[in-house]
């Protein structure tokens, strides 16, 4: 069953068009993987997705409801969660009230389980929870960013970057929690410079090339194209 579908998405930065007619859908239960050089537009896709950056024209159709002309908070209730790139997270409020902020929209009777749920997923920041967001280092804050977007309990999750900058030894951590997450369920959107790591992860992707899509078909397809090894893999 398709969650989303893309037709036709087109996005600019004043003048300037960045998405030139992307399309592309993902089904539940999926991880999709886009991979695509910096500049390629696909944090612009992820933006435009979520309803941060403004739609130019096409449409967006998520769990069977036209969100096009939605606004993001919209979106975010009808299950669409992004963890954007560089973390973002609240500096200055605790871990805990990091975590509370993910769940605004949420049934507030229901959100103290959710956070036991997402410190148990991540122990440090039980550990941390009533520090400042903004002392943690940057792995356990690619954590708390992710566990934020968590409490939202998204159908669909919109992961930007979440290896950029972060030890091999937390990488493999928050990778380990993207495979747990689809065995519960959770349909992940993965964008990610390290695309041997994507495809090792994703069942499909999707290769971005100047605002569109140049190549798709399953991780396994994908990792043997030739121009994939060539321009992403290093072979």
């Amino acid at each position: 069953m398709k969650l989303l579908q893309v037709q036709e998405m087109r996005a600019a930065y004043g003048r300037i068009e960045v998405l030139h007619g992307v399309s592309l859908h993902i089904d539940a239960g999926e991880i999709v993987a886009l991979i695509g050089a910096n500049g390629a537009g696909k944090t612009t896709l992820l933006r435009t997705l979520s309803g941060v950056h403004p739609l130019a024209s096409g449409g967006i159709v998520f769990g069977g409801e036209d969100m096009s002309a939605q606004p993001s908070q919209v979106r975010l209730r009808a299950g669409m969660a992004q963890v954007p790139e560089g973390r973002q997270v609240f500096g200055p409020l605790s871990v805990r009230d990091n975590l509370l902020m993910g769940a605004y929209v949420r049934d507030q009777a229901e959100v103290p389980q959710d956070i036991e749920r997402v410190l148990d997923m991540f122990p440090i920041l039980r550990e941390k929870q009533h520090l400042p967001a903004g002392s943690l280092s940057g792995g356990q804050q690619q954590m708390l960013a992710l566990g934020r977007a968590l409490m939202a309990r998204p159908r669909l999750l919109l992961l930007d970057e979440p290896s950029m900058g972060l030890a091999p030894v937390i990488v493999h951590e928050v990778f380990r929690i993207i495979r747990q997450l689809r065995t519960q369920g959770t349909t992940i959107l993965l964008v990610e410079q390290n695309a041997h790591l994507a495809l090792t992860v994703a069942d499909r992707a999707y290769v971005m090339e100047s605002g569109r899509i140049a190549f798709t078909g399953d991780s396994r397809a994908v990792r043997s194209d030739p121009m994939v090894q060539k321009a992403y893999l290093g072979l």
